[in-house]
């Protein structure tokens, strides 16, 4: 039972460090250029007009290319069931 005991805490311990770690370096992190802002498609509506979520993605793609962080914007995205395509 002592041996469970050291596991867990060894496990927990592990966990904790590593997500100390992802969130410091996330929250530290500068932004760098790049080439290309990839931009990943989304539902569109049926009258043709984007989503919430994929307005957003293309708002912060334009922002980023305004602030000259990109150089191009890449969209993707296939035919979408409400007939329109999503890039």
């Amino acid at each position: 039972m002592k041996k469970l005991k050291i596991i867990l805490l060894l496990l927990v311990a592990w966990f904790l460090i590593h997500e100390l770690f992802i969130i410091s370096d996330g929250l530290l992190s500068q932004p760098a250029q790049s080439d290309y802002a990839v931009v990943f498609g989304n539902k569109v509506n049926p009258d043709g007009s984007l989503s919430e979520r994929l307005e957003a993605r293309m708002r912060k793609a334009l922002e980023l290319y305004n602030d000259s962080l990109v150089a191009k914007i890449f969209v993707s995205g296939g035919l979408g069931k409400e007939g329109h395509y999503e890039a």
